[in-house]
């Protein structure tokens, strides 16, 4: 897996027969022979948008996110200071920062018109990247230029899974690790919805979110076998 910031980066990974490659074009737009090349030869994208700018984004247009309560519960205090403090688009205008997120949104839509194998990811902890809730922004970035939450949703799981060949990992199947998001909303009618967790399992334990308000020095203080 390597870099993609720039057309350089990604052919000559493609021609290095990388599995992968990881971030956004930063500077210029992601042309259509660069996405050919990453469909026909299965080279996979990560585009990480949130650290490629559509995060700090989101943070100018929602003041208040940096203050939610659950936001701030699993948050830990020192990124969100910096996040406050600026991060690599700080010196960028917003409508500027807008058009950038646009461009970013139309190569996703193309990518998957010509069927580049796509991943999801973060690149956290970065300044305005974090670890939680900037994947769920992310896969409500990929529903905006055209994926449906189902396609968002089986990206970030069975392909995900299937694409570093996590045999045990990505469905709910017997015999595979139980490893689940148990929801208070259907994510199928709005992606926000993966932010409205009820209770996840992992590995069998069982958590309760209104009682992980720091994480833990052992499972067992705040988890119940099911």
């Amino acid at each position: 897996m390597g870099h993609g910031t720039n057309i350089e980066e990604i052919t000559k990974s493609v021609g290095l027969g990388f599995f992968s490659v990881e971030h956004e074009i930063e500077e210029d737009r992601v042309y259509d022979d660069v996405l050919q090349i990453l469909a026909a030869s299965g080279t996979r994208w990560d585009p990480t948008l949130a650290v490629m700018g559509p995060d700090s984004l989101l943070l100018r247009d929602d003041l208040e996110e940096l203050t939610n309560l659950k936001f701030k519960a699993f948050t830990p205090e020192a990124s969100i200071a910096f996040a406050k403090s600026g991060g690599y688009y700080m010196a960028t205008a917003t409508d500027t920062l807008r058009g950038n997120v646009t461009r970013q949104l139309a190569a996703l839509e193309r990518a998957k018109h010509l069927g580049v194998k796509l991943l999801a990811g973060t690149d956290a902890p970065n300044p305005e990247c974090f670890f939680g809730s900037s994947l769920h922004w992310e896969l409500a970035r990929f529903v905006e230029p055209g994926f449906s939450p189902a396609d968002v949703l089986r990206l970030a799981t069975a392909d995900a899974a299937a694409a570093v060949g996590a045999e045990d990992l990505g469905t709910i199947a017997p015999g595979k690790l139980a490893d689940l998001v148990l929801l208070g909303a259907n994510p199928l009618d709005d992606i926000h919805n993966t932010e409205t967790i009820w209770r996840v399992i992992k590995g069998g334990w069982l958590f309760d979110p209104d009682k992980l308000t720091t994480i833990p020095s052992e499972a067992s203080q705040v988890s119940e076998k099911p």
